[in-house]
Formats: C-alpha cells, sequence, structure tokens
C-alpha cells in the first residue's frame, strides 16, 4: 500500500514538473508583452489580457494554410509508402532471386545514408527540377521512407504461411487478387505500425519545413 503511495506521488510530482512549462506557454500566451513581464506565472489580469496573440499567429502565419499542407502531404505520403511498400515486399519475398536479393540489399543500405548528408543537394535538385511543391514533396518523403517500410514489411511477410497463397493460385486467383484478398489482410497489424511511424515522421519533420509555404 505505502509503495503504491510513493507510486502515486512520485508520478504526480513528475507530471507537475513536465507540465508546468505547458501551463507557463499557455497563461503567457494571453497576455500582452506588459503582462508577461510583470507576471509570467499568474492568470491574466484585466488590464493585460488579450487574444491579439493567437490573431498574429494566425495571420502573419498563415496557420491554416499550413495546417491543411501538412496534412495533405502527411496522408498522401502515408498512402503511398504503404500499398507501394508492401506491394515490393510481398515481390521480394516470393520471388526468390538473385536479383530479388540485391534490391532488397539496396533499399537496406540506403538507410545507412543520413537525411542531412543529402538534404542540400537534394533540395538544390528539387529547386533545378521545379520540384518544390506539394507533388515534389510527397515524391522526396516516399523516397526516404519507402526503404525503411520495404524492410518491415519484408520480415513479416516471410512469416506468412506460402500454403495459403498456393491454395487461393490454385483455386484461380491472379497476383493482383492473391494480394488483395489474401496477403493484404494478413498484415493489418505492420500496416498499422508502419502508417503510424511514417505519418509521425511526415508531420513532425523541421527539415523540409517550407512545405507550409507551397
Amino acid at each position: 500500500m505505502k509503495k503504491k503511495i510513493a507510486y502515486g506521488v512520485t508520478g504526480l510530482i513528475l507530471g507537475c514538473i513536465f507540465l508546468f512549462p505547458i501551463y507557463i506557454l499557455i497563461m503567457n500566451s494571453f497576455k500582452t508583452t506588459k503582462g508577461i513581464f510583470t507576471d509570467v506565472l499568474g492568470f491574466p489580469a484585466k488590464g493585460t489580457f488579450t487574444l491579439e496573440n493567437y490573431k498574429n499567429a494566425f495571420q502573419e502565419l498563415d496557420y491554416i494554410r499550413s495546417f491543411m499542407n501538412s496534412l495533405l502531404i502527411t496522408v498522401v505520403t502515408a498512402v503511398l509508402v504503404l500499398l507501394i511498400s508492401a506491394m515490393a515486399a510481398w515481390v521480394l519475398v516470393r520471388y526468390k532471386t538473385k536479383a530479388s536479393k540485391i534490391i532488397f540489399l539496396i533499399f537496406a543500405g540506403s538507410m545507412l545514408i543520413p537525411f542531412q548528408c543529402v538534404m542540400l543537394p537534394l533540395v538544390g535538385f528539387a529547386s533545378k527540377i521545379g520540384l518544390l511543391s506539394r507533388g515534389g514533396l510527397i515524391f522526396m518523403y516516399m523516397g526516404f521512407q519507402t526503404s525503411m517500410a520495404i524492410i518491415m514489411f519484408h520480415g513479416f511477410i516471410k512469416n506468412i504461411p506460402e500454403e495459403l497463397e498456393e491454395a487461393a493460385t490454385i483455386d484461380g486467383c491472379g497476383s493482383i487478387r492473391l494480394f488483395i484478398s489474401i496477403v493484404l489482410p494478413l498484415m493489418r497489424t505492420i500496416i498499422v505500425t508502419v502508417a503510424v511511424i511514417n505519418v509521425m515522421g511526415t508531420w513532425n519533420d523541421l527539415n523540409r519545413a517550407y512545405r507550409r509555404c507551397l
């Protein structure tokens, strides 16, 4: 009982410590500059309360446009990465040739290259060929996120029994229907995992933050 109380008190204290900066941020967002310097920790007073900070942020930063750009790019990127990576991984697993092994090693090796190493050349090249747009940014995100997605799908698909696909083939399933009807439903868990990783990576990316201006 004492341990539970101690854990609860410790958790409460740590929670307050972590939430305190957020409290300061929210309180000061409703204050004028004078109010912030007068009382940083307190609630906004009558003479210092204002909503102009939010109004200026929405106008100067074009918040709605930036949010919609980020949402569109994130959703489209995630859908395309999931679709292309899942199909590519399935083909690489089931068609066991030297070429498939080499292609898989290329995807694995590409993950060793940090984005920061190619960021400036990539943006410069994209600018020259006119890809500094929503479509171009989606294309760049796909290029850097597909490799990891293929590797994750590849490892999962290897655990799916081939007998299921063989039975479906005997019943007359073509490759496309086999993938959509048999393989894809079995990949639900890994699809969710890859989707979460890709959405978080795209949404939180700051290296290509110029997307808000597109």
